[in-house]
This record gives C-alpha cells, sequence and structure tokens, in this order.
C-alpha cells in the first residue's frame, strides 16, 4: 500500500534552502499544513505563499487549512500578522512590495510551486523583487524559507548555486505513470486530436501555453462535435473581439448541471475532480497547470504542447490516476520564441540596466507584453537582473538544442527519456503527415454512407471500389490500398470478418463487414 511523505524521507542539511521535491501527489502541501515540517525543522509555521488558483481549488487542502486554524489572508492583512499561522497569495506580497511596504514576516515561510512562481517573475511585475525579499530576510536568519515543488529542474541546476537551493525528499518515488508517451514533432496539438478516438469513455486533458489558444481550440472542437470547455485564470482579462467579453467572462458562461441545479464548469472540475458527464475535453493553459486535480477513470490520454519537460510532468501530474497515453507535440515555433527571448536577455544585461527598467514599466503602463529582466530591489533600492530570468531562458534553449540540434534535425531520445525513467513506460515517434492523413480518412469514412457495403461478400475487386468511394488517401495524398480502408474503419469500430472460399475452382479471400456494435 502506498504512503503519503513522512519525516523519514527528509535530508535536511544545516545550511542552505531546503526544496521538498516529492512528485504529485505524495502530500507535500499536506505534510507542511499538519505541522510535520515545524516538527522537523523546529521552527513555528508563519506563512504559505501559493498561487491564488491553487489555494482557490484544492478544497482539501483548503478545508484543512480551516480546519487547523490556518487563515488566509490578502492585502494589508499581511503587513503585520500576529503570531499565528496564515497563507496568501504570492502576488500579494508583490503587490505590497510594490507600493512601498515591507511585511513583517516570521518563523517558517512556504513557498509552495516555487518552480513556476519563479518562472512568472519574467511576466509578473513584483514577482522578483518578492523572491529577492524573501531570500534576503532567510539569509538575516529573520525566517527559514522552504520551497515546495514536484519539478525542480529550474531550481536545483540552473539557479546559481549562491542561492542554496537544495534537495530535501531525494528518494521518493512517483506515484502515477502514463503507458506509453508519443511524440510528434513539428506538429500541434490541433494535428494529435483530430487523429484520437475522443468519446465517453476516453476523454482527454489537453494544455496550450496561451489562454487564448485554450478558447480557441474549444470552440474548434465544439464545432466538430465534441464536447469542449476550457480553463484559463479568473483574473484574465483578454478580450474576445467577437463578442467583447474576457476570456475569464467566456469561460464562466460554461456551465453544467450538478446536484444543485446548474454550476459554472471550472467550478464543478475544480470542487468534483472529474469532467463533467457530457463534456469529453477540458482544456487548461499556463495559469491551470499547477492547480486542476482530476480522478476520472474515464480521462485516458493527455495532450501537451510543449518542449519542456516540466511543463509536460506538471500537466501529466494533474491527473490523479495512471494514464494510457500521452501526447507530446511540439514544432519550431517554440525554437524561434526561446532564441528571440534568450537575445532580448543578452542585449538587456549588457546595457544599462536602468534603462531597462523604465522600458518595462511602461510598456507594462501601455498594456504590451513585457518580460521583466531587471527589478528593483526593496530593500537596497538597487536595479538588479532577475536570476530566475537567466535560469529559464538557459533551461529553455537548452531544451531546444537537445530536441532540434545544431543542424535542426529533430533528435531527442535522451531528452525524452528523461520523462520515460520517471513517468513512462515507454515512447514512440509518430509522423505529423501520417497522423494528418489517418485523421483525413477517418473523417471520410465517418461520413460515407456503409450500407450499401454491409454483410455481403467483398471481394478485391469491391474492396478496392470501397476504398476508392470512400476516398481513402497516403500521406502523400495517394490513393490508399484496401489496408488503410480497413484500418480505418476497424478504427471507427466496425466489425471485420477475413474467409476464403472457393470460385470457379479457385480459393479467393472475401470480406464481411458488420456495423459498429453498440
Amino acid at each position: 500500500m502506498y504512503r503519503y511523505l513522512d519525516s523519514s524521507d527528509f535530508r535536511i542539511r544545516r545550511n542552505g534552502i531546503p526544496v521538498v521535491t516529492a512528485p504529485t501527489g505524495n502530500g507535500k502541501t499536506t505534510f507542511v499544513v499538519r505541522g510535520k515540517l515545524v516538527e522537523l525543522l523546529t521552527r513555528k509555521l508563519g506563512c504559505i505563499f501559493n498561487t491564488t488558483l491553487v489555494l482557490e481549488a484544492n478544497s482539501a487542502t483548503r478545508e484543512q487549512l480551516e480546519n487547523d486554524g490556518i487563515e488566509r489572508v490578502s492585502g494589508a492583512e499581511i503587513m503585520d500578522l500576529p503570531h499565528g499561522t496564515y497563507t496568501a497569495c504570492f502576488s500579494t506580497l508583490s503587490n505590497l512590495l510594490a507600493d512601498g511596504n515591507k511585511p513583517r514576516l516570521r518563523g517558517l515561510v512556504v513557498v509552495d510551486e516555487a518552480d513556476e512562481l519563479g518562472r512568472w517573475s519574467l511576466c509578473h511585475k513584483g514577482n522578483a523583487a518578492a523572491w529577492s525579499y524573501l531570500l534576503s530576510k532567510h539569509e538575516a536568519g529573520e525566517i527559514s524559507l522552504v520551497l515546495l515543488t514536484a519539478t525542480p529542474r529550474l531550481l536545483l541546476e540552473y539557479m546559481p548555486q549562491n542561492f542554496g537551493f537544495y534537495d530535501a525528499t531525494p528518494h521518493v518515488p512517483l506515484k502515477y505513470h502514463a503507458g506509453h508517451i508519443n511524440l510528434v514533432p513539428r506538429a500541434s496539438n490541433k494535428t494529435v486530436l483530430r487523429y484520437l478516438d475522443i468519446s465517453k469513455d476516453n476523454k482527454v486533458l489537453v494544455y496550450v501555453r496561451e489562454a487564448g489558444r485554450a478558447e480557441r481550440l474549444c470552440s474548434w472542437l465544439n464545432s466538430r462535435g465534441i464536447k469542449s470547455v476550457f480553463l484559463v485564470s479568473q483574473y484574465n482579462e483578454k478580450v474576445d473581439k467577437e463578442t467583447g467579453k474576457t476570456l475569464a467572462q467566456k469561460m464562466n458562461e460554461q456551465t453544467v448541471a450538478d446536484k444543485r441545479g446548474f454550476s459554472d464548469v471550472r467550478s464543478y472540475i475544480l470542487q468534483n475532480k472529474c469532467f463533467p458527464e457530457d463534456v469529453d475535453v477540458v482544456i487548461i493553459n499556463d495559469a491551470l497547470a499547477t492547480g486542476v486535480t482530476i480522478q476520472d477513470e474515464k480521462v485516458r490520454t493527455v495532450v501537451v504542447e510543449s518542449t519542456e519537460l516540466e511543463t509536460v510532468e506538471q500537466v501529466l501530474g494533474r491527473m490523479r490516476q495512471d494514464v494510457d497515453n500521452l501526447f507530446v507535440c511540439y514544432n519550431k515555433k517554440e525554437r524561434s520564441r526561446i532564441e528571440c527571448a534568450v537575445a532580448e536577455y543578452n542585449q538587456a544585461i549588457g546595457g544599462s540596466w536602468l534603462e531597462r527598467l523604465e522600458q518595462q514599466n511602461a510598456a507594462a503602463k501601455a498594456g504590451n507584453k513585457v518580460s521583466y529582466i531587471v527589478y528593483r530591489d526593496v530593500l537596497t533600492d538597487e536595479v538588479r537582473i532577475n536570476p530566475f530570468a537567466h535560469a529559464t531562458y538557459q533551461e529553455q534553449l537548452d531544451a531546444q538544442r537537445m530536441l532540434f540540434g545544431r543542424d535542426s534535425k529533430w533528435q531527442a531520445p535522451a531528452y525524452w527519456q528523461a520523462l520515460v525513467e520517471h513517468s513512462i513506460s515507454g515512447f514512440t515517434y509518430l509522423d505529423k503527415e501520417e497522423l494528418l492523413a489517418a485523421a483525413r480518412n477517418k473523417e471520410n469514412a465517418s461520413c460515407f454512407d456503409m450500407r450499401p457495403w454491409l454483410n455481403r461478400k467483398l471481394f478485391a475487386a469491391d474492396k478496392k471500389e470501397l476504398t476508392e468511394a470512400m476516398a481513402m488517401r497516403t500521406k502523400k495524398r495517394e490513393r490508399a490500398s484496401w489496408t488503410t480502408a480497413k484500418k480505418t474503419l476497424k478504427e471507427l469500430g466496425y466489425q471485420i470478418t477475413d474467409s476464403k472460399t472457393r470460385v470457379d475452382g479457385k480459393q479467393v479471400r472475401y470480406t464481411i463487414i458488420d456495423e459498429p456494435q453498440g
């Protein structure tokens, strides 16, 4: 029987900042909330910082926090907290520091989903300053900082060594696994979704990076008769041009019937940890990649569009169960994006940091997308380089080199082998064009009237005629053989039986096709 995280799993050092790296589902947050970490480190728990989403989404943890007298605070409440234990969104600390305040923190300060909050310092103003504040207070001995993450590669392998991050739980085994990983270079998740057999018993969790793409992909699937919903941050202000509504408003308009009548889909999934009965696909983006928990035996497939191992692991970690298939699709657009980001970083650190800070503030004020490469330290008033920027870009650049190589050819067995060793039994490379051809053939066969061809003997000439009538094609769009048509029909559920008979004294083969069962 599987046991959750306990004190025997920890390897605590005298110096440095411990990173609790136990894989998803091992009870990292529960270990903290129940006071076990306090017993281990002999320091009173002061505050747990997390993302807003996780604080809202994890009802079990939220209930446990309330039962243990751990209050959630926000805004100015955190300025001078009396002795006790509190939980707050990391942005609360960032916003207070940005306004010139210096909250008084005490005891053990825990940062959950630490690697994500580190990466988000590039896109959220004030996050880098908040990290600097916490690290300075830890170094001064005013607080004891502990970080939690199931994907620690950024913190342990790419952050400067002087930060003192170390793995405090190096030997905790993985709890959940995927049966197989299917790698699809040069492809998008739309290509994979066209290929999959999506049904009530084979539901799919999909990840995309951007909230806008999540909404567009959802609309595309619904237009094809596949009931889909998308989840993004409650605070997403991106406006849909057609309706004039924000993506958060459009998300909240998605409703589902439940025991209480009707509920918005987001609340239903976060509370029930499963897909609504009539929903076959749920699409999440970066904001939800660490905040959703799914325990639904009908969800058998996960599709991730990313070149980052951490993202793939985090999305797979949303499933609190084993799944059959993980599809990872990635393309060279990612490489161009990262190369541009690295060039921007190198230009920023080679120029005036103060000038860069002013540019960032002006761009943010104008509503433009900003990479926060430099920040102003709230304790020293100095302009500094965001260390998470260097670590994040270097990690992503290494990934691009592993995936594409110097000659731009698809390589990557060693890169994806890390996933295989951790959570996957094996992997296969799939050809994008073959997937597209299979998807087109399946669509054509689904629309084709098979009734005249059912329950009759089909000889070679008949099968050739049927294959042509169904418009079966190869990946080069040439006429396909009966083998392709047969495979396509089987995937659609048709029962196909091959037999032999004698015609004019010669033995010949024939096929009988029966309609799908159920």
